[in-house]
């Protein structure tokens, strides 16, 4: 065990260099939520000697100021011009000790979803200026493995790093392929060539937020309370692992007076990362912060929410909330700011096609899964299944095949009757085709993790049973 002070420099000293050293600048937009860095911007040292933090090659950069911490921002410094770099005063810089821990150790500690919740938890300063306290950092103690131990786990992060990376890359050829119809059916709006009519985003829906809900309100257990880094969570994974929560009595005081999200209403981050969307699904039972995430609902009926959150994605819409950030330090956006983004409205039915093509666009079909978003299909009820096809859906998934592991013939045949009612959803989520039973009609020298007890013998019968459960749906 160790003391993370102990084993690295915690905003070691500025170097000092000639006035016309060629440096790299890396401001906060430089660095990514996933350990992405760019070096390419160069200054000379005369420019960032005064104002800026300096790192170099190998030290890790933990951005310590709400939401960016929150959201991940973090890398490794590399690549940098004569191995320098100034940045942001915003960011700590952690410089290991080589002889006790690896850059890239360090580095993943510190994207840990538990050391970030700490980190959170232990923020100072006032709501929106919050940051992360040195002592934290220094104080946090950690279970350290010896250098080769380190080196070897280091290997295989860096191949789920890879295998993350490979599933983005797909992930993002999907998403040009809809951004591409978008335009196709659409048009460029830039010059809206189509000349379909122009809406302010106030006369389509209602906009808003939540009602504020006070730390004295708030607990550790009940309804979950999404922050915006949770919400940026759940677009980006389809879950989320908030750590912040109401009471369920106060929750049904807001469901009561109608001041909660429903299905198809949008949810937008409006704080660090502006303009990303969440279509709010049926079986969602949550309740977020006010200002930070802002709240589109009662549609008009000349507009879908897929349309609206697919065009917020587009150069369009960005283009206007980076217009509206004009002299502001910090990126916000305000109810006030919502209002006034202008919005193209093609006609519904146009509207409807595409949402028709988003959800049978190509993509990938899982056979073989036992859960997602924390849901575990031998546990899942309807509502459960629902959660995972919404998910894979927001991950280029169009279809899946649910897997039941050996279990009871009772736990069984509740699953299959839960998968044969989800089956016949339509353009929710991705498509549930069928089941896979994975026992338990199994011979014991190939039963894997299987549990021996609950394994049969060939048993006709109780496979017709599980077949008319399944309406005869195999693979």
């Amino acid at each position: 065990m160790a003391k993370l002070g102990e084993v690295c420099l915690i905003n070691p000293k500025s170097c000092t260099l000639r006035d016309d050293t060629e440096v790299s600048f890396i401001p906060m937009t430089k660095v990514g939520e996933h350990g992405e860095f760019d070096a390419s911007e160069i200054k000379n040292y005369s420019e960032v000697k005064k104002g800026f933090t300096n790192f170099q090659n190998g030290d890790i950069l933990f951005a310590k100021i709400t939401p960016c911490m929150e959201n991940g921002k973090g890398a490794i410094a590399n690549n940098m011009k004569n191995g320098i770099g100034f940045g942001s005063t915003e960011f700590y810089v952690l410089r290991p000790d080589t002889d006790k821990i690896t850059s890239e150790w360090l580095y993943y500690l510190t994207t840990w979803k538990t050391f970030r919740k700490e980190a959170e938890r232990n923020m100072t300063g006032s709501a929106g200026q919050k940051r992360v306290p040195k002592t934290f950092l220094e104080n946090y103690v950690v279970n350290l493995p010896d250098i080769d131990t380190q080196k070897s786990e280091n290997k295989i992060l860096r191949k789920v790093d890879d295998l993350i990376f490979l599933r983005k890359q797909r992930l993002s050829k999907l998403d040009e392929l809809v951004k591409a119809r978008f335009v196709e059916m659409f048009g460029d709006f830039e010059f809206n060539p189509k000349e379909f009519p122009v809406y302010h985003l106030c006369e389509l829906c209602d906009v808003g937020s939540s009602k504020r809900i006070y730390q004295e309100e708030q607990s550790i257990s009940g309804i979950p309370f999404l922050k915006v880094a949770d919400l940026n969570e759940l677009i980006d994974t389809g879950k989320y692992s908030c750590s912040t929560f109401i009471p369920l009595e106060r929750y049904e005081q807001l469901l009561h007076k109608e001041l909660t999200p429903t299905e198809n209403d949008i949810l937008i981050t409006s704080r660090g990362t502006l303009g990303k969307c969440y279509i709010v699904q049926s079986d969602d039972e949550f309740y977020f912060q006010d200002g930070m995430i802002s709240w589109l609902s009662n549609f008009s009926p000349k507009v879908s929410s897929i349309y609206i959150s697919y065009l917020f994605a587009q150069p369009y819409i960005q283009k206007q909330i980076e217009s509206l950030q004009a002299g502001s330090t910090v990126a916000y956006l305000s109810i006030a700011m919502l209002k006034k983004i202008n919005v193209i409205l093609p006609p519904k039915k146009l509207q409807d096609d595409f949402a028709t093509f988003v959800r049978l666009a190509p993509g990938f079909i899982d056979v073989h899964t036992h859960g997602a978003a924390g849901v575990d299909v031998n546990a899942a009820d309807e509502a459960g299944l629902r959660r995972i096809a919404a998910f894979f859906a927001t991950q280029g998934v169009t279809a899946f095949n649910a897997s039941v592991l050996t279990d009871t013939p009772e736990t069984t045949e509740k699953c299959l009757g839960a998968i044969a009612n989800v089956m016949s959803d339509r353009g929710k989520g991705a498509q549930l085709l069928g089941a896979h039973l994975e026992g338990p009609f199994l011979a014991r020298e190939y039963k894997g993790a299987m549990p021996e007890y609950l394994l049969r013998e060939g048993d006709e019968n109780l496979l017709r049973a599980y077949q008319n459960i399944r309406r005869n749906h195999y693979l």
